[in-house]
């Protein structure tokens, strides 16, 4: 997948409030609600450090890591290359019983390594 192929792929998810590209340490891309959130952009990173430092689940890279705040928003973070990828969504509505319910973005898949 391109880097050009990315901006459309985050324009195609309908809920979208707001995007971030994280590569190096830096902020290559923001949009939305996101453009002022530089400050979120140094957590995004630490938190990415963390999932494949294998702290979580040893031997067991995540592919994406959703972070719900209810009636807020809904983070989804996905390592693809040396760039991170966040999403902010609308808050995940759903019924209380359904437990199916999932606002995952799918992202292109590879090993997770992130250099500071």
């Amino acid at each position: 997948m391109s880097k050009h192929e990315i901006p459309s792929l985050l324009a195609g998810i309908s809920d979208i409030r707001g995007s971030m590209v994280i590569q190096d340490g830096a902020v290559i891309s923001k949009s939305g609600e996101m453009t002022n959130s530089d400050s979120l952009a140094a957590n995004f990173i630490k938190l990415v450090n963390v999932g494949v430092s294998e702290q979580i689940i040893p031997g067991e890279p995540f592919q994406t890591i959703n972070i719900n705040y209810i009636d807020e928003c809904t983070y989804t973070v996905a390592v693809a290359g040396k760039k991170i990828y966040i999403v902010k969504r609308r808050p995940l509505n759903r019924d209380e019983s359904d437990d199916t319910a999932s606002p995952v973005t799918t992202f292109p898949t590879t090993n997770a390594s992130v250099a500071q």
